[in-house]
């Protein structure tokens, strides 16, 4: 199995944007082991499953056992106790694996639950996730897209690390995937986005990492007459583009085919409306960008 690559420079790299050093993910920097490494009865099997009973009643997946499944449903119950957690490396290397289905019951994904599921295209989170343990993902190079729950609001180190670069994480406004994403140059798109809001809000962004590039979408603003964008740069706010019309709502950053490590920026989006630019709203919700 291969090694796990620890991305260089995230730890290194002071950023010359604002002066801020931005870490490599919103992340903990503990490891989350299975709650059955500290409390666990003993292992049980269940048809193709091995699993813990958790001192509050509540079971874990030790290990799947299946050999060629493509099609796996996680049980909601094993004998009237409730699955609440897929413990370190359950899935791990499972590469017939194509497709799982989570029950709403689980709140913990840990640590390499699914890393090395190699064909593994799509899943099915719980909506009651919480956490996202280190490398959970790691490797699962089928997967294009993956909605993360609002409801997770922890990840390990890394969880995703070794997926394809142009993997869509669907996610909610403010949630930490979004932030994870931005933050570690990945894709994403928000769920809960509206159609038209008050000021332009971020709801897109791919990333070309070849080439330090992000392409970006926000809300369209009902009024405005155009938009523009301004990255904050030796402690100033300095207009990059403007004129944009107002029936555009996407913008491409130019290539930077001399720059040879991520940096970060901080980018706001601004609407006039009204002859007038709403400088304040644009301020008050510009975002930070590592590209």
């Amino acid at each position: 199995m291969k090694s796990k690559k620890i991305i260089s420079g995230l730890l290194a790299l002071t950023f010359v944007i604002g002066g801020a050093v931005i870490p490599g993910a919103v992340i903990n920097n503990s490891v989350v082991a299975s709650a059955s490494t500290f409390d666990r009865r003993e292992v049980l099997i269940y048809g193709d499953y091995e699993y813990a009973l958790l001192n509050d009643g509540t079971v874990e997946i030790a290990r799947y056992m299946g050999l060629d499944a493509k099609e796996v449903e996680i049980p909601a119950e094993i004998n009237g106790a409730v699955v609440t957690s897929i413990g370190s490396s359950a899935f791990s290397a499972k590469s017939s694996i194509v497709s799982i289905k989570m029950p709403d019951s689980i709140t913990a994904i840990c640590s390499d639950a699914f890393a090395y599921c190699t064909h593994l295209s799509d899943i099915k989170l719980s909506v009651n996730l919480t956490t996202i343990g280190s490398y959970a993902f790691c490797s699962c190079t089928s997967l294009k897209s993956i909605e993360i729950p609002k409801s997770v609001t922890y990840l390990g180190w890394f969880p995703f690390s070794e997926t394809r670069s142009s993997l869509v994480f669907n996610c909610y406004k403010g949630s930490i995937i979004e932030n994870y994403a931005l933050n570690n140059h990945r894709h994403f798109k928000i769920l809960d986005a509206e159609d038209k809001t008050e000021f332009p809000v971020l709801n897109e962004v791919q990333f070309n990492t070849k080439y330090h590039q992000f392409r970006m979408k926000w809300t369209e603003v009902e009024g405005a007459e155009e938009y523009a964008i301004a990255v904050y740069l030796a402690g100033k706010w300095r207009v990059q583009k403007q004129g944009i019309p107002a029936d555009t709502t996407t913008y491409t950053s130019p290539k930077k085919t001399d720059q040879l490590q991520p940096k970060a920026y901080k980018v706001a989006i601004g609407a006039k409306i009204n002859g007038k630019w709403d400088k304040v709203n644009a301020i008050n919700n510009a975002f930070e960008i590592l590209v």
